[in-house]
Parts: C-alpha cells; structure tokens; sequence
C-alpha cells in the first residue's frame, strides 16, 4: 500500500481567499491555539512552547477539527521563526488506528498511547458495532510518533469519551516536558570563571529504503531522516537523480518503482536538507537491485522433475508492465527458443539428458526501444522416479472475521498417488487416500495471517509438498 502523505495542495485557493497573508507575521496576530501555514502545503499548530506541530495525514488533522477555516496563513520566513516541535498524533478517543504490517487494532489514549483492543467484542462495546468503519490506516513512517500502552481487554480498561473529555485541545495532548534540574556552581577560587563554548551542532541526513534489495517492478519506500529535526526548513528525496518528494518535517517519506525497462545494478538515493539557519547538506547512497530477475518476466518449467524422454515445457512470460518486442528462452546458457511481438513464449521438448542431469533455464525480454529485462532463474532435473506433482487451490487470499475458505489439493504421478494432505499453520488439516483432497477451513475471530501447505506421496512412497499460500484475515 502506498504511503499517501497529507497534502494541502487541494484546499490551498479557499485558504487563500479566507485567510489572506499577515502583514506582521511573527509574533504578529498568531498566539498558541492557532493553525498555520505558509506557501507550503502542511498545516501546523503553534502551542504554548512558540512551536510548530505538523498534522502528519489529513486524518489526524479532522481528528481535531472539522473545516479549514481558522488557518490562517502567513508568510515563509515567519513560519520559519516558530521552531518545529513535533508531529500532531490522533485526537484521544475518536478513531482507532493501524498500520498495514501489524494487524492489531489499537485505541489512541492521551500523549500519543495506542492501546491494543484485544477483542472485537470489546472494540464493538467501545466504538459501536461499526467500530471496524472507524479503524484509519496510518504510515508505518509516523507510527514512532505514538508510544505502546498497557492493552485493553474490557470496556473497564479504556474509555473514549472520557478521554475525549481530558484533551479538549492538541495542547492538552502535548507531553509535559520534565522540568530541568537548576545546578548552582560552587563558588570559584581562582577568579573569574571561563564561560564554556556553546556546542558545536552535528547535521546530519539520510534516506533508508524499506527493502534493502529490490527487484525491478517492486515499489518500495523511502523514508528520510534529519539532525537536528526541529529546525528544518526544507527536505527534499531523490531516487535516481529525479525529485521525489519534498517536506518541511521529518520523518518524511515516499513510495518509488523499480524500473522495468532498463534496469540498472544499483540506483541512487539523496537526501537535500535546508536548516532555518541556512545550513545545507546533501547525502547520497547507493541501492542495490537484488537478484532473482524482475517482477515483470518470469519464468517456469511445466515439473521441476522430468524423465528421460519424458516432455517438459517451458514458459517465459512478459506480464503488463513490460511489453515485449522478443522473449528469447535460455537453458544452460544457450538460446533454445525465440518468440516475437506475444507476451507468452512457449517451449516444450522430449528431455534426452541422462539421470542426475541438472537444467539451468532464464528468460531474455526486449521491449521496442532496445531495453531488455533478464528474468527469474529457475532449474529442473531429470530422475529415474519423480515425486508427486501438486496443485493447490486456495478460494481467498484475503478475508475478514467469521469467514470461511475453500482450499484444494490435487497429485499427479506416473506411478499413482497413495494419498494427499491439507497442512493449516504446520499442522495437518485434513487427509485423503485419493488424489484430490478438499477441506474448508475458518472461520477464524481475529485478524491474524493462515498458511497453507499442500502434501502428497505416490504409490512407491515418494512424498512432496506444494508451495504454501498465506492468506490474510483483515479486520472489518
């Protein structure tokens, strides 16, 4: 799922023509409370401290309020003299909130605390039986602005509107800073003390990609990340010397495609960030392409196992993100079959290598402008007796509480197939003494991920197992 960062971009015409730029803007007619902006898109709060606090998403910020018409604009140089305090969090009480890799759902308590609804029950007694409406999927890269909390496991553990109640305002939401120690010298004996040199500020920048080695065709994220944080004026992500995405807060982040046509080893990331006092920085890093071919050519053999003189086929396929001019299929190095102007090339011929020999096969496609994509590696081997064929149907891959999954599994084998197994989560489902074995599984209560294994063995007590599938049990 792609991070959509909150963007003002849409509103900025009637924010212009209700709140028209100060003539004075700092300290001017802003005091804490207020919402402002300047020529950029994000909204900020001004609290007690004469700092700014950034709405991360356009959801946290209609946690707060429900229009836009008390923002009141002014100008860059003024937004630049209120020093950045933070990312605004979930108004206390009013949403539930999750992020795409943990399928908990938590309730926001005061200060930034997510605290785990262990049941939907109890989630359904708290926010109404359409409590699963009021779930918002928030970016993993502003999932570090809250902090864990003790979990909730009955209605007596948490109460929405009695938190509502105690965070009237984003201030009252704002952490108390601890008060700082006054230490009194002891008196000097040898004159006049020497005043210590301020500390000398590091500045730092970085961009870290959420998968270190990418295919081509994969969209991965880059989040970038600043020293000192609370007084950038600028950040900006490159990838592949183009501008990507440009921020005014950190962490900032953004979803990038590997290129399918004309892919390089490795590309590069880059992070430019501009202080307030005019400080300036420029890091580069390289990302490496993982191996294994792109997402949009693949390749695959008909059984990973083949008789002498049996026939086997092999299939090198252009999906839709990379139109083909020529498929050009390899094994062991060689170039055995040409395909022009199709998605899909073709090759099927009576294996004549001996026992033991071991295949190599890759794919090479060629779009119209030249650029060529190499695909997966796969290999296959020739055998005397070779194990059970498998195919694994599975109805759903994803699915909600309650529901239910048809999952089937079918075993070919020139010898003839002893019996066939659905496995759930490492444990065995269901068994079958004939080649076809069909089991509906579920329903499970919570979100949580099932595995799938499919298994098999022939008549002379050669087993296999298929590829497992996951399935995902999302919360309503």
């Amino acid at each position: 799922m792609r991070h959509i960062l909150f963007s003002f971009a849409s509103i900025v015409a009637t924010l212009s023509i209700a709140s028209p730029v100060l003539a004075s803007p700092y300290p001017g007619d802003i005091g804490p409370g207020d919402l402002i902006k300047a020529s950029g898109s994000s909204v900020y709060y001004v609290a007690n401290d004469a700092k700014r606090y950034v709405f991360p998403t356009d959801k946290t910020y209609f946690s707060w309020y429900g229009d836009f018409l008390s923002v009141k604009t002014i100008s860059d140089s003024g937004l630049a003299s209120y020093p950045l305090g933070g990312n605004v969090t979930y108004r206390p009480g009013i949403k539930l909130i999750k992020i795409t890799t943990d399928p908990k759902v938590y309730a926001v308590g005061r200060y930034g605390t997510l605290r785990w609804v262990e049941t939907e029950q109890v989630a359904a007694a708290l926010y109404g039986t359409d409590w699963a409406k009021k779930v918002d999927d928030i970016p993993d890269a502003f999932f570090v602005n809250y902090s864990i909390g003790a979990s909730i496991k009955s209605t007596n553990d948490f109460s929405p509107s009695q938190e509502q109640i105690i965070t009237v305002s984003i201030q009252a939401n704002l952490p108390t800073p601890l008060p700082v120690p006054v230490i009194t010298p002891p008196p000097s004996t040898t004159g006049t003390a020497q005043t210590p040199p301020p500390p000398t500020t590091t500045y730092t920048g970085s961009v870290t990609p959420s998968n270190a080695t990418p295919r081509a065709g994969d969209t991965i994220t880059l989040t970038a990340s600043a020293n000192p944080s609370a007084s950038i004026s600028q950040l900006k992500i490159f990838f592949n010397s183009s501008l990507q995405r440009t921020c005014e807060y950190v962490p900032c982040a953004i979803d990038v495609l590997i290129p399918v046509s004309n892919t390089k080893p490795s590309y590069e990331m880059a992070v430019d960030v501009t202080w307030i006092d005019n400080h300036h920085i420029y890091t580069t890093s390289s990302l490496e392409v993982g191996a294994g071919g792109s997402g949009g050519i693949l390749i695959s053999v008909s059984r990973p196992e083949v008789k002498p003189n049996a026939t086997r086929e092999i299939i090198l396929e252009a999906t839709q993100s990379f139109i083909a001019k020529y498929l050009d299929i390899f094994i062991d190095g060689g170039n055995i079959k040409g395909c022009t102007n199709v998605q899909i090339c073709r090759y099927a011929t009576q294996e004549t290598s001996p026992t033991g020999t071991v295949h190599t096969i890759y794919g090479i496609a060629t779009d119209a402008n030249g650029f060529t994509q190499k695909s997966n590696t796969e290999t296959f081997r020739v055998v005397d007796n070779d194990h059970p064929y498998l195919t694994m149907i599975v109805g759903k891959t994803t699915m909600y509480p309650g529901e239910t999954v048809d999952v089937s599994v079918s075993a070919t084998d020139d010898d003839g197939i002893n019996w066939t197994e659905v496995w759930l989560d490492g444990a065995k489902l269901k068994h079958c003494d004939s080649v076809v074995c069909v089991v509906t599984a579920g329903p499970w209560s919570n979100p949580r991920t099932v595995n799938f294994v499919g298994k098999a063995a022939d008549t002379t007590g050669l087993e296999n197992a298929a590829t497992s599938t996951t399935i995902t049990i999302n919360p309503r």
